[in-house]
């Protein structure tokens, strides 16, 4: 059973049960009977354990993104793990904070994922980040003995699907090479500096691949609760 809640501008909004509804199949049918080229479903279900049905039977001719959304109120932070950092918040400028972001975009991000974009997505994810890269949005984090950056994040004011206002995260990055101790501290940081942001819905979009992020969401609190499928 599935229910159309609205299509406009080529994108339908479909809620289903789980996302163990969807294939190949009904993405076709949905696509002929809206002519849409991207196809958002909402999952009544949340489980996370759902996903590998859609990474192992979808049809790689769609890109999907994940839709992990958590209220501020149920949010997860282990405050306890950086009483005592020996990380700490770094104070960017403007020009300093573009370079941080487009740098590690292309170094650690394009690399892993470049394949699954394509270069429409990656030229939208660029003037994304170009556009909402600021000191007043973001948060940099570095190591207290060396004063290198070592993780960020940046959030934007946007809309859920359904029309709700929330903070999207729009990058999150922790240096891999980061280990132990110092990447839980980073993890608990980024969280924390998540809570004193003014909106209580928040929302990160990540690639149905991209376990590892899936993972760290997952541990904050959010839940999957809507994918999107655009057709390449």
């Amino acid at each position: 059973m599935y229910k159309i809640i609205s299509h406009e501008e080529n994108k339908t909004i479909v809620e289903i049960e789980s996302y163990l509804n969807i294939s190949n199949d009904f993405l076709s049918e949905l696509r002929a009977l809206n002519y849409s080229s991207t196809i958002i479903f909402l999952s009544k279900d949340h489980d996370a354990s759902r996903l590998t049905h859609l990474r192992e039977n979808i049809s790689s001719d769609y890109f999907i993104q994940l839709g992990f959304v958590c209220e501020k109120s149920k949010l997860q932070v282990k405050r306890a793990e950086f009483k005592n950092s020996i990380l700490k918040e770094l104070q960017m400028s403007q020009t300093e904070l573009e370079n941080l972001v487009f740098d590690t975009y292309q170094d650690d991000f394009l690399q892993e994922w470049g394949v699954y974009l394509g270069k429409k997505l990656n030229e939208e994810n660029i003037h994304y980040l170009k556009q909402y890269a600021k000191p007043e949005n973001s948060i940099v984090l570095a190591d207290g003995e060396t004063n290198s950056p070592i993780g960020m994040s940046l959030v934007f004011a946007a809309k859920y699907c359904t029309g709700e206002e929330l903070l999207q995260i729009g990058w999150i990055w922790i240096k891999k090479e980061l280990e132990g101790q110092k990447r839980l501290i980073a993890h608990g940081l980024i969280g924390d500096w998540l809570k004193r942001q003014n909106a209580d819905l928040f929302q990160a979009g990540i690639h149905i691949h991209n376990i590892r992020s899936q993972s760290f969401f997952r541990n904050m609190g959010f839940e999957p609760r809507c994918a999107h499928f655009i057709l390449k």
